[in-house]
């Protein structure tokens, strides 16, 4: 989804694509209650496609957003502030989520051995509803932020504009192999996200055991 979102971002700029990229997000939260009710994979799965598409796009307005909106001096400090928000925040998601939604679910492999096909249709119905009232809550939340940055005060700022100077500086240059500042930071993001990756999972299953 990154170069759609570098065309949504184009033609909404970086504020209001922020907005779109929480209501796409909310969009997808919205559709984890007919998929709770129903049951039906598919829809779980659309419902994630959303999230992550909607989050893409915040996270490509957000990044260069936060550098623009400053001092140039301190954007590193801005950027490393809202990494470490966002580490946290992906630490602690995951074990409230799972606190409330998969209680007890260790013993539930050995509860459906005993029960038969109707009483294992409500157990996994019923678990599947404790997802509504947190991703409602989730949804209403998205909507609410995303409402708060349209309306805000804060300046919008063109995508294309915001890269103006950088652009025109690097007119001549045809080969990815000309930026080596961009290539070492692609090898950064691979190593930090791995890095990311496993210490969540760690932290998270030692929460659940």
């Amino acid at each position: 989804m990154a170069i759609p979102s570098a065309w949504v971002l184009k033609k909404t700029g970086f504020k209001k694509g922020m907005s779109t990229g929480l209501l796409i997000m909310a969009a997808g939260t919205l559709f984890f209650i007919p998929a709770a009710l129903t049951r039906i994979f598919p829809l779980f799965l659309l419902g994630l496609f959303m999230q992550g598409a909607g989050l893409t796009i915040l996270q490509t307005a957000a990044n260069p957003y936060i550098t623009i909106l400053g001092p140039q001096e301190s954007a590193a400090k801005r950027i490393s502030v809202m990494g470490i928000c966002n580490g946290i925040a992906g630490v602690i998601a995951p074990i409230i989520l799972g606190a409330i939604i998969l209680q007890d679910a260790d013993g539930l492999d050995k509860k459906l051995a005993l029960f038969n096909l109707q009483q294992k249709n409500e157990m996994l119905n019923e678990l599947a509803h404790r997802v509504i009232l947190p991703y409602a809550i989730m949804m209403i939340t998205l909507v609410l932020l995303a409402l708060f940055i349209y309306f805000s005060s804060l300046p919008e700022v063109e995508a294309d504009t915001a890269d103006a100077t950088v652009t025109a500086s690097n007119t001549n240059n045809k080969s990815i192999f000309h930026f080596p500042h961009l290539l070492i930071g692609v090898v950064t993001l691979f190593l930090y996200v791995g890095a990311e990756v496993i210490a969540v999972d760690t932290i998270t299953g030692m929460a659940h055991h």
